[in-house]
């Protein structure tokens, strides 16, 4: 029995059994938790792997939840869980009554991926779950089993097509029994996206468009409510390659938010996903010290925290190159918001004995409209090395511990540049070529 399967079963488990009871300030602190999480460090095996692992099935989160052992903590049985199964269920959408068209759809091959869990259910076994037209596509949601593990995958084509124009929009996708699965698809000219979001019966669905900020550094989320009959919802999204980095979808079932689903980019969306990040500027000519994969995937964790919220907003390189050990890189960014308010984001790689590359990526709250990014000092720790900006004209740092003794110095060019940091309390204080002090700055940890 493999993770999916085990999960099933717990699942199933669960529904006959009290729940815990969610403490009274259960929303807040789930709001506080997912900020604490978003801005601490990432580890990703792999450069451009972000996307891949934002896209699986998202876990259930502990934590929240208070200690278990007393009887004010159950309550009646959860109304969120339920055992009823997906492929059980009859067709659902606008093509449900064509009954020669769906067996014809779901008599289509699936071709699996490589990196696909399984082979693909035998043919015999295929249903289509949902199937309709949005926003001038034709989207089938075909469902399979084999040893009682339910696979699916999405076909797609134009408005009205025929099931022998449709194509498989997707690898083979593992899936839990009665747990809401969220498709993103790009449309015609990649302008605009399609959501589409396959629960049971009675869910309903909002998702989260992105994130704005105002000057004041204060973070507006907005969410919406995706139109949606018999627990499908579908429609059109805004800028589909950052809502892919950042989407998050809420469904609902009979009045409790269910805690788990899993996600799915067509073959095109995930393309667009994984395009490289345009505009950034680098007044001071950093990014030539560093690869441009240690940049685009440093520069991915804004875009997953932010995605359609960064509409006008500006990205910069503030100091990048290799790290003191020699087998990494490191590099310092910030994003400026289109209401002038800004966020830093550091991110370092580090090749590994076995060839593998490790990523590590850390971000912090955003920070009122004020100085430019450019002009700010700013000497930020990840990992036991530094990244430090200061004026144009600074020659030198000197990294120091708490009793001001010297710890470490490293060069700079154009006022930036990377070195080592040891723990604790740290200042770096910027010299001038002649030796001359122009000022300091206290070690900062992103997240921290």
């Amino acid at each position: 029995m493999d993770l999916i399967d085990v999960e099933t079963e717990l699942r199933s488990h669960l529904a006959a059994c009290p729940a815990l009871r969610a403490p009274d300030d259960l929303a807040e602190r789930t709001r506080v938790r997912h900020r604490r999480q978003r801005r601490q460090q990432a580890a990703v095996v792999g450069i451009g792997l972000a996307v891949v692992l934002v896209f699986g099935s998202v876990p259930v989160l502990r934590g929240l939840l208070p200690d278990t052992g007393t009887t004010q903590d159950v309550a009646a049985p959860s109304r969120g869980v339920s055992t009823q199964s997906l492929y059980d269920l009859p067709p659902r959408g606008a093509l449900a009554g064509e009954e020669a068209w769906l067996q014809a759809v779901a008599a289509l091959p699936w071709e699996a991926g490589e990196f696909d869990p399984d082979t693909p259910p035998a043919v015999t076994s295929h249903r289509v779950a949902w199937a309709g037209d949005e926003a001038g596509l034709r989207i089938a949601f075909v469902l399979g089993q084999a040893d009682g593990r339910l696979s699916g995958t999405w076909f797609t084509g134009p408005a009205g097509a025929e099931p022998g124009e449709l194509t498989q929009a997707t690898g083979v996708q593992r899936l839990v029994r009665n747990q809401p699965l969220a498709f993103v698809d790009l449309l015609e000219g990649g302008s605009a996206g399609v959501l589409v979001v396959v629960g049971l019966p009675g869910d309903t669905v909002e998702y989260l468009a992105g994130t704005t900020v105002t000057a004041a550094g204060e973070e507006q989320v907005d969410r919406r409510q995706l139109p949606g009959v018999d627990g499908v919802a579908a429609g059109v999204i805004n800028d589909p390659r950052a809502s892919a980095h950042s989407l998050q979808v809420v469904v609902s079932r009979d009045g409790q938010e269910i805690e788990a689903m899993s996600y799915v980019l067509s073959d095109r969306a995930e393309a667009a996903a994984r395009a490289p990040i345009e505009g950034i500027a680098d007044p001071r000519e950093v990014g030539s010290r560093i690869s441009e994969e240690t940049v685009q995937n440093t520069l991915q964790l804004p875009l997953s925290a932010y995605g359609p919220g960064l509409e006008g907003a500006s990205t910069v390189l503030l100091a990048a190159g290799p790290t003191a050990d020699g087998r990494g890189e490191m590099v310092l960014a910030g994003v400026t918001f289109r209401s002038g308010a800004t966020v830093l984001v550091v991110g370092t790689t580090q090749r590994q004995a076995d060839g593998s590359t490790t990523s590590s990526i850390s971000t912090d709250d955003p920070q009122p409209a004020g100085t430019p990014l450019t002009d700010q000092v700013l000497a930020v720790r990840l990992d036991g090395d530094v990244a430090v900006q200061g004026p144009a004209d600074a020659a030198l740092a000197e990294v120091r511990d708490g009793e001001a003794s010297l710890l470490a110095t490293l060069p700079l060019t154009a006022g930036s540049g990377v070195g080592s940091a040891g723990d604790g309390p740290l200042t770096v204080r910027l010299l001038a070529a002649d030796g001359t002090l122009l000022t300091e700055v206290p070690v900062s940890e992103l997240g921290q």
